[in-house]
């Protein structure tokens, strides 16, 4: 009796993880025997629903590869070769038995997803982002990982073997936070609709990081640097970042509330279509920051340096006062 209701729990959670649905096997499109190059790909760029049965793909770009706007894109038993996947996060993939042979996975992150049996082979993975995912049987022959980030997903023993001998693998946020206590370097995580309380990354050196869709509330970046990354459609409330350093950051179509900016370093940021509310910029340094469509409500200058500071449309912004 135990035994079965284990079970009974353990495909709940995965249905309720991955999201998936027994109607969805009906609706979506199946497609077998098929061979795909990077040219043949193109019709199926922005497809949804669609499965692909002991399929071949062979010699595609990260360009020519599936756009990040398809979901629930479903492979059994195929196989990649010379495939590059990069700068994108896919949600609803499901790859069961698949190979991945002389390929490439960089910047990517996967949301609710399901990824089991998958065998790379000469391949490497690199900056990847797992999100409410499951991934099980993971075999990596002759190949190379690093910076590989499970945010709660489930990950089974037998692909932690596998990951074993990487250094920079993060299994919890919990993880990173232990990182920015080291003040090590993370670099490439995806954190995609995440949300986090009274997390700790204060010291932390983070790079090529990608914050979306996101909402941090009283997070903790004091003394930290972010470098390389991108935000955007993400909220940040009493934001804790007390000579946080920012460096070549794109932030977009996002917004500040009670943050503490104070002796803080901006150097090549582009800040467009975000809201800042009652901020603290005292003693802040800016240089080489453009600021396009931005409004800065309540906020405070008091003692900051500006250094080739561009604004087009924005209002609020002052210089030391």
């Amino acid at each position: 009796m135990k035994v079965s209701v284990f079970y009974t729990l353990s495909w709940l959670f995965i249905l309720v993880i991955t999201g998936y649905s027994s109607n969805e096997r009906i609706e979506r499109k199946i497609t077998k025997d098929s061979e795909f190059t990077g040219k043949s790909l193109r019709s199926y760029k922005y497809i949804q629903k669609t499965q692909f049965d002991l399929s071949q793909f062979r010699d595609i770009s990260k360009d020519q590869f599936f756009h990040s706007g398809s979901e629930k894109l479903y492979f059994y038993s195929s196989q990649f070769k010379r495939t590059h996947i990069a700068d994108a996060i896919y949600t609803g993939f499901y790859m069961h038995d698949t190979q991945f042979i002389q390929s490439s996975l960089t910047n990517t992150g996967f949301d609710s997803s399901s990824l089991q049996g998958l065998y790379f082979d000469k391949s490497s993975l690199k900056n990847i982002t797992f999100i409410r995912s499951i991934i099980t049987n993971i075999t990596l022959n002759e190949s190379k990982a690093s910076n590989l980030f499970f945010f709660d997903s489930s990950v089974d023993k037998a692909s932690k073997e596998q990951l074993n001998h990487i250094k920079t693998v993060y299994y919890s946020i919990a993880d990173v936070e232990a990182a920015a206590a080291k003040k090590q370097l993370v670099e490439g995580p995806f954190f995609y609709k995440q949300r986090l309380t009274n997390t700790r990354f204060s010291g932390i050196n983070l790079k090529k990081a990608s914050i979306q869709n996101s909402v941090f509330n009283n997070v903790l970046m004091r003394e930290a640097k972010l470098s390389d990354s991108r935000v955007f459609f993400s909220h940040f409330y009493n934001l804790k970042a007390y000579k946080l350093y920012l460096e070549n950051i794109d932030i977009t179509q996002s917004v500040f509330e009670n943050a503490d900016f104070s002796s803080a370093k901006f150097v090549d940021v582009t800040i467009k279509n975000t809201t800042f509310k009652n901020c603290n910029f005292q003693k802040s340094d800016f240089k080489n920051v453009t600021l396009i469509n931005c409004h800065f409500d309540d906020c405070k200058f008091k003692g900051n340096k500006q250094s080739k500071v561009i604004q087009k449309n924005s209002s609020g912004f002052k210089e030391s006062l």
